[in-house]
């Protein structure tokens, strides 16, 4: 069974300025799967966008007009979807 466990992997990068030290720095990146590289600042807005989706399920559950609407809305959307790949 293959490891599917992200790598963290510290990547050096160099300064753009242009002084007589350098200073380096680490950014983080993680491998999630072949040809799969994600920043950890990416993985950090993932994890806060994915957040506030669930915070508006939650709203939208709590609203039964607004949730009805859009059950319907999303039925269509999967009739439509079903009759495309029929085709």
């Amino acid at each position: 069974m293959p490891n599917n466990k992200p790598v963290r992997l510290k990547v050096k990068e160099a300064s753009k300025t242009k002084s007589k030290s350098p200073k380096n720095k680490s950014t983080s990146i993680v491998v999630r799967g072949p040809g799969t590289m994600i920043s950890a600042q990416e993985l950090q807005y993932q994890a806060e966008d994915d957040a506030r989706t669930l915070m508006r399920a939650e709203e939208i559950k709590r609203d039964a007009p607004r949730l009805r609407k859009a059950k319907a809305v999303a039925q269509k959307k999967a009739d439509e979807a079903s009759k495309v790949a029929k085709l």
